[in-house]
């Protein structure tokens, strides 16, 4: 940007960031920085600078996704079906459904199941938060939220085209608001959740979010993201955020590199659910 001097104040525009065309043809994560160097006589000197910096996502939008199109994934259940559908080729390898009998049945036949129950009938004693823990939830007799944020793998593959640092950061906000945590001290030691709330200290419960297993002859992996906020949060367009990870994660469920070893039997994941 042309060198000048920068008046105080909040309203001053400097110039316009330039991106190469195309270059958000690829969903990435970058930082904007802004480097200000102190004028001639200034208190300090002239070799006195400050700086700034934002996070930013950009996210690719999928070739032929037309957001609120009619369709489902695979033959599953059509409710809600359309704020998760797309006209990319791996959906059809994924099953979704919020029915979990049909899930259940569907995943021991072999198919792979993407299960995301009805978030308003789910219930759950964790209350999940975009912010932490207030102070504690000792001290404000269990005030919501109950949780410290999340965790992650940012290198598994179910990341590859929805960029995160392991934790939580402003491209989670709709996905974590109106989700639901679900507690797994009941399963398996070694399933690990692929987005695990972390809980308040306290009560140290084991939670999930997004987990995957083996069943019978087929897979399921259950979500309790808040992948609707359309119909949730009546957010217009649908967030951006949102689409990319949606199509991260069928893309995830329907490449090689989805292979579960931990098996979960129907009982299990009934009592886990036991209140939808």
């Amino acid at each position: 940007m042309t060198a000048e001097e920068i008046p105080y104040g909040n309203h001053e525009r400097l110039g316009a960031v330039i991106l190469p065309a195309g270059w958000n043809d690829v969903t990435r994560q970058v930082r904007l920085v802004v480097r200000v160097k102190a004028l001639e006589g200034d208190e300090g000197g002239s070799d006195l600078s400050y700086e700034n910096d934002w996070p930013l996502w950009f996210y690719a939008p999928a070739a032929g996704e037309v957001p609120g199109a009619d369709e489902s994934i695979g033959q599953g259940s059509p409710t809600r079906a359309s704020t998760l559908a797309s006209t990319t080729s791996p959906m059809s390898a994924v099953v979704q459904t919020e029915d979990v009998e049909e899930a259940l049945r569907r995943a021991g036949d072999g198919e792979t199941v993407l299960l995301t129950p009805d978030l308003k009938q789910l219930h759950s004693d964790v209350a999940l938060g975009f912010t932490t823990v207030f102070w504690n939830t000792a001290w404000t007799r269990n005030q919501a939220p109950h949780t410290l944020g999340i965790t992650h793998d940012p290198h598994h593959p179910l990341f590859d085209h929805f960029p995160s640092a392991g934790h939580t950061d402003r491209q989670w906000w709709h996905l974590l608001h109106g989700a639901k945590p679900l507690v797994l001290d009941a399963l398996p030691e070694d399933l690990q959740p692929l987005v695990q709330p972390i809980d308040t200290w306290f009560s140290a419960r084991r939670l999930g979010c997004l987990i995957e297993a083996r069943m019978g002859a087929g897979h399921l992996v259950v979500c309790t993201l808040n992948l609707d906020p359309v119909q949730d949060q009546q957010v217009t367009p649908p967030a951006a955020s949102v689409a990319a990870f949606r199509r991260s994660l069928i893309g995830y469920l329907a490449s090689d590199s989805f292979n579960p070893t931990t098996e979960l039997t129907p009982r299990a994941v009934r009592a886990l659910l036991a209140t939808v």
